[in-house]
């Protein structure tokens, strides 16, 4: 009952059970995304972090309302098939327990979707409802376009994105973010347009990370005189023969 930190990450574990729920002073829970969680994970109202968590089923969505000190949360969302008709209500339950552990203060949140579940309205709907967020890390195949909500972000200052496409505008979006220090971009298709970054974008960031590397994936981006003037690493992933 003592136990602050339980990592099963790297185990064969594949269930917890429901006695999980006892542990009080538990603080942080690392469990690999195969593994089966109960209900009573939101019986532990002292746990901060909680990584590799799969969201399903939808009772365990509603069940992370009740962890009010929850500051990480890791995890990804199953797939329409894994849900079914119940889609429409996992939906609703996701918002839902999003909203309330965002307005308890969660700082990192991690969502990872290989297939397309997450779209680009569900993505914009979670950055309005993060006042205190500074680490936001979302990949989804069935995002479209960049999440112009991400602007709101205020105090972010960690950024990993995996969408379709970018366009200039959504370069100008990021690069206008007042605290951003970090920024990965991993788009499928390459962009429509030259991408060029000014000196006025991305004034404070450190490192820049653009990954276009799938569907005609030719770097078609252009750094100005003095952009990015605090950039200290710079990595470019891209298919050389379009280029």
């Amino acid at each position: 009952q003592y136990l602050q930190t339980l990592d099963i990450y790297h185990t064969r574990v594949r269930k917890l059970p429901p006695s999980v729920g006892h542990l009080q002073n538990l603080v942080h829970l690392l469990v690999n995304p195969a593994v089966e969680l109960p209900d009573e994970i939101g019986d532990i109202l002292a746990l901060q972090e909680l990584v590799g968590a799969g969201l399903f089923p939808t009772k365990l969505v509603e069940a992370l309302r009740r962890l009010s000190k929850l500051k990480t949360l890791n995890t990804c969302v199953p797939t329409r098939g894994q849900l079914g008709r119940d889609i429409g209500r996992y939906e609703e339950a996701l918002k839902s327990s999003l909203a309330v552990v965002g307005n308890h203060g969660l700082q990192s949140l991690t969502i990872c979707d290989n297939n397309d579940l997450l779209r680009e309205e569900l993505v914009d709907f979670l950055c309005s409802i993060f006042p205190c967020l500074w680490k936001l890390d979302v990949y989804g195949e069935g995002i479209a376009r960049f999440p112009k909500q991400v602007a709101s972000l205020v105090d972010l200052t960690h950024l990993k994105l995996g969408f379709l496409r970018i366009k200039q505008e959504d370069l100008c979006i990021l690069g206008a973010m007042p605290a951003l220090l970090f920024c990965e971009l991993f788009v499928l298709h390459a962009p429509d347009e030259q991408l060029t970054i000014s000196s006025q974008l991305f004034r404070c960031l450190k490192e820049f990370r653009y990954y276009n590397r799938n569907y005609g994936g030719g770097l078609e981006m252009l750094f100005l005189q003095e952009a990015m003037p605090e950039l200290r690493r710079l990595e470019l992933e891209f298919r050389v023969q379009e280029t």
